[in-house]
């Protein structure tokens, strides 16, 4: 199929429209009861429509030669690069040329194949600014078409999340008016409260051995330290521009200002620990009650080697640690499988336990050299990109050639 020569404009702004309409008709709580202008920024850069900008003054020949079946005949074929939506160059205008348009889109470049039995430099030139001014043409009476579209984008996404919201608030605001006690789903997510405080309990000894005070952190403390920390990476993943340039020593001083002003304890970062330092590490009297790194994704050796080293900074006495992961890519999930599968391939790695959220997994594993004495590791995956204002659009598809 030829350029211009596919779906009309006005079925792509109907199709559009709707899609636009049932994605934020589909939002869940994650994403609206977050600020407004975000979720509405997002969506905005999503489904405005790009039409593709001609770069002429950059065109470059790209291949040359001899035309096949035609003796003495000559091809050149240009490129011609662009800005915008590749998948727009199919959709027919509201008003187009009755010519075929046959030249090929790959790797941001338009590339226009002129052929000439009898050709000249002048008349090669000639033909490839010719069809270039038909391709203009074109993309300017398409760009003219979504204009409309494009302008009205804003309001029409502010009204549709603001409906949404009210829609999901109300329903919350009736099921909270329910007199019936409502059983908690074991992986719900609990806003941390700002004056909680870790309570660092002591074992008791066994019958007939003198009493040795030694701190232990608790399941249910462990889990809200990681509540803390679960709760400032999604602030970063609401402001990516504050934190998209920070690198993971910037990023842990944010986290030791949080664990510091929510938690009794004192939170300390790049501190010796076992066979190096630690990024972040919280310590009630002699006794280390958190150890955790912050990584940023840097492929899966380099995750690999983070786990080896979360391990190697622990002492025998050391069970609860995290590894904080911050992802500047968009393949988040993908990114979290491959970190899941590096934990699940290490040699210590004993089983997979419950507790977490969706970009979070929590793992039992042995201490290095001792298959008898058990630690809980928590992966915390938070996806902060690394050019916030150049968010993914929504693709229109390319016709196949």
């Amino acid at each position: 199929m030829g350029h211009f020569s596919g779906n009309s404009v006005y079925s792509l702004l109907s199709e559009h429209g709707q899609h636009l309409r049932k994605s934020v008709l589909g939002m869940g709580e994650e994403i609206l009861l977050r600020p407004p202008e975000d979720t509405v920024a997002e969506v905005i850069d999503t489904y405005r429509l790009d039409v593709p900008t001609l770069f002429p003054d950059k065109a470059e020949v790209v291949q040359q030669g001899e035309a096949p079946r035609s003796a003495g005949g000559v091809f050149v074929v240009f490129a011609v690069p662009f800005e915008g939506q590749e998948g727009l160059f199919s959709i027919q205008p509201s008003s187009h040329l009755l010519i075929s348009f046959d030249g090929a889109v790959r790797d941001s470049e338009l590339r226009i194949t002129v052929t000439q039995a009898t050709a000249t430099k002048e008349s090669l030139e000639t033909e490839f600014r010719q069809q270039l001014q038909r391709y203009e043409n074109e993309l300017s009476r398409l760009r003219a078409d979504v204009q409309p579209f494009n302008n009205d984008l804003a309001k029409t996404v502010s009204d549709l999340v603001s409906t949404r919201r009210e829609q999901l608030l109300r329903a919350r605001n009736v099921l909270a008016s329910l007199e019936i006690p409502v059983r908690r789903r074991a992986d719900a997510v609990i806003p941390v409260p700002v004056t909680r405080r870790v309570k660092v309990v002591r074992s008791a000894p066994p019958p007939g051995e003198a009493f040795m005070p030694e701190a232990e952190l608790p399941s249910s403390d462990y889990e809200e330290i990681l509540r803390g920390c679960r709760s400032l990476g999604i602030q970063m993943e609401r402001s990516p521009g504050t934190f998209s340039d920070l690198a993971e020593e910037g990023i842990r001083d944010f986290f030791l200002a949080e664990l510091n002003s929510s938690f009794h304890g004192e939170a300390m970062g790049e501190v010796f620990n076992g066979d190096g330092k630690t990024d972040i590490l919280i310590r009630s009297g002699e006794r280390n009650i958190f150890i955790a790194e912050c990584k940023i994704w840097a492929g899966l050796t380099e995750f690999k080697k983070a786990i080896d080293q979360v391990l190697g900074n622990l002492g025998w006495r050391d069970t609860k640690c995290a590894i904080l992961l911050f992802v500047r890519q968009r393949s988040v999930s993908e990114i979290l499988e491959k970190a899941d599968a590096g934990l699940r391939e290490h040699g210590c790695f004993k089983r997979l336990t419950a507790g977490g959220g969706e970009l979070e997994r929590r793992y039992i594993f042995h201490w290095p050299g001792d298959d008898r004495r058990e630690l809980t590791l928590a992966l915390q995956v938070f996806a902060v990109p690394a050019t916030p204002s150049k968010r993914t659009r929504r693709r229109i598809a390319a016709p196949e050639t």
